[in-house]
């Protein structure tokens, strides 16, 4: 759309003459007519005016196969579905229908069962839990008795190793 304002633009304020030089009139300045730098661009905003319009050309085109393609697709879709409606399927769907339900029903009441047994297996878990860190922190308390004790057995023998020296 610029492109071709900007065409007209330049079409309505240039006046036309003969592009060759041996053509133009010696006595009229050249503000008046077109130049070569003129005449290139006008080139370039025709052949740039011809391109969009090419490419709008195309994308209409295209717009318009979806569109057909498109209406052709609903047209088999709403055939298919009045065809579906009409037929003896529709009981056959109804009893599938039926049949699925009821095993999602029996699906349903086991997955509650699942469910149930996992909060359980999750209290479980947490009582395992408790009772693990209560005997890490027996096994800590443990280890530490054991240490007094060594240091006990310890400082008794260097209080029988003093005695024996002072005997000697």
């Amino acid at each position: 759309m610029p492109v071709t304002v900007l065409f007209l633009f330049l079409l309505i304020s240039l006046p036309v003459y003969p592009f060759s030089i041996e053509a133009r009139p010696s006595n009229q300045t050249l503000g008046n007519y077109i130049t070569d730098a003129h005449y290139n661009v006008l080139l370039d905003l025709f052949n740039l005016e011809r391109q969009a319009r090419l490419n709008l050309e195309k994308y209409v085109i295209r717009l318009n196969e979806k569109f057909s393609k498109m209406e052709k697709d609903s047209e088999r879709t709403q055939s298919k579905l009045n065809n579906f409606e009409k037929s003896q399927v529709k009981q056959e769907w109804k009893e599938e229908v039926t049949a699925l339900k009821n095993q999602t029903d029996a699906i349903s009441i086991t997955c509650g069962q699942f469910f149930i047994d996992y909060e359980n297996l999750k209290k479980d878990f947490n009582i395992i839990k408790q009772q693990t860190q209560k005997l890490q922190d027996e096994v800590v308390d443990l280890k530490y008795l054991k240490s007094v004790a060594q240091l006990q057995t310890v400082d008794t023998l260097n209080n029988v190793t003093k005695r024996l020296r002072r005997k000697f």
